[in-house]
């Protein structure tokens, strides 16, 4: 099931977008959290029912892809922070404050590190990038809370 909502902020405005993405496990539910602050607002803009395991089988890869189409846009990331929780299988737990190193990602089309501390998706017309963490995260039944907090700008 595919659950869309008008975004609380400009999306094309040229300001600092944070995103939050919660996955809770026991109740199959995907929560969107969008503000143009850093505060964590408290009620979600989009919620979805989503079985995690049965959707993507035992492995997942994070990342994130951005285009553009026919308009001029720059798209960044400037902050990723990622955790998960399972009793059966140790997940990992990471923060990007700063995009310096590229070994931990794959990068395809217009996607590179910007050389300021972000990871940019696109910068132009026309452009599609994306950019995924080679490592894939493991994910099982008892996968019970996925937490992943972004900044875009």
């Amino acid at each position: 099931n595919l659950a869309t909502a008008p975004a609380p902020v400009d999306l094309n405005g040229g300001g600092v977008v944070y995103a939050w993405v919660d996955y809770d496990g026991d109740l199959n539910r995907v929560s969107v959290f969008v503000s143009a602050s850093v505060s964590k607002p408290t009620a979600p803009v989009v919620t979805a029912t989503a079985d995690l395991a049965a959707l993507v089988g035992t492995r997942a890869f994070a990342g994130f892809t951005g285009g553009t189409g026919g308009l001029f846009n720059t798209q960044d990331v400037r902050t990723w922070s990622f955790a998960a929780t399972s009793p059966l299988i140790p997940q990992p737990v990471f923060s990007y404050a700063a995009f310096t190193d590229p070994t931990p990602f794959a990068l395809n089309g217009s996607a590179k590190l910007s050389g300021t501390g972000a990871l940019r998706l696109t910068d132009g017309r026309g452009q599609a990038g994306s950019a995924y963490l080679k490592t894939p995260l493991a994910i099982n039944a008892g996968t019970r809370r996925v937490k992943a907090a972004i900044a875009l700008g």
